[in-house]
């Protein structure tokens, strides 16, 4: 044990310490009668060190050599209030043994304390953890780093500068700086609430031989659930073969949440599943905690919080080391967040999205299997093949989703779509080459029209509207370039008042698409080819092949960066009718989504009040966010086709704006658009 400790005391006590204590380690049933009445609920080696240390002079700098749950075990504060009354942990460090102590597991976690007299502290105390197989030079080296720091954090650890009062735990997770971080990143998702205000925890108790055996007589009788019957996966996959008989909160309901008790890999979550409907009941048995809601909560909310609950995010949140039972007070207060309509509406289609993935793939594997059911071969084939053509469909047109062209053309809007199905079908001459470029100033004009409803929405300055405002005033004649459209969207992503906008804003994707470097200069790229072009600087015959290749992998990856715009529906609202009464408005509407403009008409009921025959967006809470006077739709009077229009160019002399078609290259005059230009604030008074 000598060799061991000064092995310790080599690479890990720090320079200065005037006491190495490495008390033996023995658990308190082991220990005698007159032990255990001194010091109850003392291990031995926790006995000892709060024997010794009232001995010590108050000038002494005294390191512990302690097994991990002394410092932080949730059961251990009776022992951390007599250790620590006059001593102040100064530095605490976790280390896993590694062969430090050869007769001890090699997983088996030694804690050193260094304790200064509470007279000669500054209250800050330092954690570190040493994990894996690092270099004794390196280890030593970011220890003596650590103990000079006064605040901040190091490789390994960190400086804890609020004071803790002598029972506190002293978890290297519990107080690491990421929990802080965490916790506010949260918020993003919706408020938060602790996990008490939702549940009740339920600890369950330990179950006897006749329990197990159901030999009882009184309660349910039903299947024992284990916390070993609780899978990472979120199932519950109890043996059915054994029973036992509960009562109260022992009997599982279904919704319930079931924890398994002890904490036993860092980083990988909480195992956590809910307890489904079954035909025999559940009884709750060894090392489980059972988490039943307060009031009713529906599938998605209670799916939600388990999904959360085998996070790393609530992982780092409740602060749990390894091997430590959880703390029900300490789970209890557990944030957890309420999501918006919006993400629990995700969530639920994610999930219905999986059950109907396994509905389609037991009804494959159910035909397949019908093949040999029968006297009659040549029925089970012709049954096999006549039945499995709806699935073999199925299977066909999901595979289409992975393929982006497929997606772009039939989930964008429509202006986007109609655009790309012309790029997909271009071949690398001149037609194709301008085709890109046509499509890339749509797309990134569309993307900055949703931006401009991101800004009506949140009452702010849409980006380079002064500017484009004076342009107008300053010269007789102007328009909207690519290079505007472009502009915009870089000033959303680069402007500070529109990042400290919520994540749930509207269309708040667009503030982050042009954060993306690499799609920045892809979208610079573009403009470049556009104003080349547009000023007799194309590429020549021979260069055109090349260009088109370059231009359309830099579309494409702008295309992708856009996708999000797929989860807006874009509408035309078709008719009107307001109830005044019960302030409900029913409206008919065309999605205009996929590169097919002509499509069905839906109704619907909504609380707001809607103008027919303008173009809409919607965000993901069902609100609808008007586009006019950017972008009109009607028949083009030139082509006679149903058509999307832009604001696009504004004579000042006639005070008519112009607006030109998306999908094609006619152009229009709209009466009363000048007016309502300037009433959001593009066409100066």
């Amino acid at each position: 044990m000598a060799d061991d400790v000064s092995s310790v005391q080599r690479l890990l006590v720090p320079e200065g310490t005037d006491v190495v204590l490495c008390p033996p380690w023995l658990h308190e049933r082991h220990l005698d009668a007159e032990t255990r009445t001194r010091f109850p609920r003392f291990d031995l080696h926790e006995a000892v060190a709060a024997a010794l240390l009232p001995r010590l002079p108050t000038s002494t700098r005294v390191v512990l050599v302690l097994p991990a749950n002394t410092a932080h075990g949730a059961f251990r504060g009776h022992v951390r209030q007599q250790l620590f009354a006059d001593w102040h942990p100064d530095l605490v460090v976790y280390v896993t043994n590694r062969g430090i102590f050869p007769d001890i597991h090699s997983t088996f976690q030694l804690t050193l304390i260094r304790l200064l007299p509470r007279g000669q502290a500054n209250n800050r105390s330092r954690i570190a953890a040493i994990t894996g197989d690092l270099a004794p030079a390196t280890v030593r080296k970011e220890l003596a780093r650590l103990v000079r720091l006064e605040r901040g954090r190091t490789r390994f650890g960190y400086v804890l500068e609020r004071p803790l009062p002598p029972a506190a735990s002293l978890g290297f997770r519990e107080h690491h700086p990421e929990r802080a971080r965490y916790r506010d990143e949260l918020t993003r998702l919706g408020p938060t609430v602790p996990l008490g205000k939702l549940f009740n925890v339920f600890k369950t108790h330990y179950r006897t031989r006749a329990d197990r055996r159901g030999d009882q007589d009184e309660g349910h009788r039903g299947v024992l659930v284990d916390g070993r019957h609780v899978t990472r996966d979120g199932d519950i996959v109890p043996d059915p073969s054994r029973v036992a008989t509960g009562s109260g909160h022992d009997v599982l309901q279904p919704g319930d949440i079931l924890l398994r008790a002890i904490y036993a890999d860092i980083g990988k979550g909480l195992v956590a599943a809910v307890v489904p409907d079954t035909e025999r009941p559940l009884i709750a048995g060894n090392n489980l905690l059972v988490l039943r809601p307060r009031e009713p909560l529906s599938e998605e909310e209670v799916a939600f919080v388990a999904a959360y609950l085998r996070s790393q995010r609530a992982d780092t949140l409740l602060g749990l080391d390894a091997g430590q039972l959880i703390s029900v007070p300490r789970l209890l207060e557990l944030p957890v967040p309420r999501p918006d309509a919006a993400t629990q509406q995700a969530l639920t289609d994610l999930r219905n999205a999986a059950a109907l993935f396994q509905r389609w793939r037991d009804e494959a594997l159910t035909i397949a299997e019908q093949l040999f059911e029968g006297d009659d071969l040549d029925a089970g084939r012709a049954h096999v093949i006549s039945m499995g053509q709806r699935v073999r469909q199925r299977a066909l047109a999901a595979s289409t989703l992975d393929d982006l062209g497929t997606r772009l053309r039939t989930r964008m809007p429509y202006p986007i779509a109609a655009r790309w199905r012309r790029v997909q079908v271009a071949t690398p001459n001149r037609d194709g080459y301008e085709q890109i470029l046509e499509c890339a100033e749509v797309l990134l004009c569309f993307c900055a029209i949703a931006g401009w409803a991101l800004a009506r929405h949140a009452d702010i300055e849409f980006p380079r509207l002064a500017e484009i405002r004076h342009r107008f005033a300053t010269k007789g004649q102007a328009g909207m370039t690519f290079g505007d459209w472009l502009a915009i969207l870089i000033e959303l992503a680069e402007r500070r008042d529109l990042r400290r906008l919520p994540r749930t804003t509207p269309f708040y994707e667009v503030v982050e698409f042009m954060r993306d470097k690499d799609i920045k200069n892809a979208g610079r790229a573009l403009a470049q080819h556009r104003n080349n072009d547009r000023h007799l600087r194309r590429p020549d015959a021979l260069e055109t092949p090349e260009a088109f290749t370059v231009a359309k992998a830099d579309l494409e990856l702008l295309l992708q960066g856009a996708e999000w715009l797929s989860e807006y529906p874009f509408r035309i609202i078709t008719k009107t009718r307001r109830d005044s009464l019960n302030k409900i408005t029913e409206i008919a509407y065309q999605e205009l989504m996929g590169d097919h403009v002509i499509v069905p008409t839906a109704t619907q009921r909504v609380a707001e009040q809607l103008d027919a025959d303008r173009l809409h967006l919607v965000d993901r809470l069902g609100r609808h966010h008007l586009l006019w006077p950017l972008l009109h739709a009607e028949t083009c009077p030139t082509c006679h086709n149903f058509t999307i229009f832009v604001f696009d160019r504004w004579n000042s002399a006639s005070d008519d704006p112009e607006y030109r078609a998306l999908d094609h290259g006619h152009a229009i005059t709209v009466p009363g658009s000048a007016a309502a230009l300037r009433t959001v604030g593009f066409l100066p008074p």
